[in-house]
């Protein structure tokens, strides 16, 4: 037991020195992950039904109301769509695991099926952080930080 304290306290003392630096380089990471999504044309439904929505609210078509209500609307469409993105990835994690056989994609960039669908889900993930602005190198340092308070498997069975 005292050497789950023992690591406990060495990840806490990592984040405490370090957390603000790791935090600013996942920060980085999903806003350079995010521009060249952009880029790829990975949000361009969103910014053509926003524009589709302005054009609207400019010609007196739908009101202020209706315009928020659309924005949020297709906010939260766009938003569910990435997220299940994140879960076709994991799906492909664990088809990964299944076969027999390395994807050949993977196989040319030298990692596992398992590590470049975990890669995958981690950058659709970020992208999206990065989009929406969230604060996600200062979230994961806080809920770093707080798991590390948790008892063993936060007191489950796994």
């Amino acid at each position: 037991m005292q050497d789950s304290r023992e690591k406990r306290h060495s990840i806490m003392d990592l984040i405490e020195s370090r957390g603000p630096e790791l935090a600013s380089q996942i920060d980085l990471l999903a806003s350079f992950i995010n521009r060249w999504a952009i880029d790829k044309g990975f949000w361009k439904q969103e910014e053509e039904l926003s524009r589709l929505v302005e054009i609207a609210k400019s010609n007196a078509l739908i009101s202020e109301e209706d315009r928020d209500y659309l924005n949020g609307a297709i906010k939260s469409l766009v938003s569910s769509t990435k997220q299940m993105l994140v879960i076709t990835e994991i799906a492909e994690y664990v088809e990964g695991l299944r076969s027999t056989t390395p994807d050949k994609d993977c196989a040319e960039l030298g990692f596992s099926n398992e590590e470049v669908e975990v890669a995958d889900a981690i950058i659709r993930l970020l992208d999206l952080a990065a989009h929406r602005k969230y604060r996600i190198g200062d979230a994961i340092m806080a809920k770093m930080s707080k798991n590390c308070g948790r008892p063993y498997q936060h007191g489950r069975l796994f």
